[in-house]
């Protein structure tokens, strides 16, 4: 019983504590706890990379295909006169750039970012865009941040009523 109050507890108090003040923890603890005890944890539930299972051969596979540039997957062709997608998303203030093999449909990649929505940086905007490769996916992620950009530079403020024209 005792265990199950704490669990509660923890669950109704501690988690959404963290939750409301993670933005006030230093760069530094964050940091230590994700090293001390966030990884500990996700190398523990995935035992499998560890000790050498089909995601590991996939993984040395994977590397021994980079060091081959014979069968290496060509590079995605970029426009004349444009810079790459991750150049694009990184001069748009993209953060957390991810790329990754979409689950369940073969072929397919996705790609995911964060973009700032504030000057401060507090509030950021999740984007995601599939492709049929990586460059594709990310290709299609930053004319999508853009295109965001875009109809935000366009919406026009509307001034509100002057202080002393009521």
């Amino acid at each position: 019983m005792k265990v199950r109050i704490c669990v509660l507890v923890v669950c109704m108090t501690v988690v959404p504590a963290l939750a409301m003040f993670s933005h006030h923890v230093p760069v530094g603890v964050r940091q230590a706890v994700r090293h001390h005890l966030w990884q500990p944890v996700v190398d523990w539930l995935q035992p499998a990379k560890a000790s050498g299972g089909p995601e590991a051969v996939a993984e040395v596979a994977d590397a021994h295909a980079e060091d081959d540039p014979g069968t290496a997957p060509p590079p995605t062709p970029v426009a004349p006169g444009r810079p790459p997608a991750v150049d694009r998303l990184a001069a748009l203030g993209a953060v957390a750039i991810d790329v990754r093999p979409l689950d369940g449909v073969a072929g397919m990649h996705v790609a995911s970012c964060r973009v700032a929505m504030d000057a401060a940086g507090q509030l950021h905007r999740f984007f995601q865009a599939p492709g049929s490769d990586p460059g594709a996916a990310t290709a299609a992620l930053a004319d999508q941040v853009e295109a965001w950009r875009d109809r935000l530079a366009s919406r026009v403020t509307i001034p509100g009523p002057a202080a002393g024209s009521l």
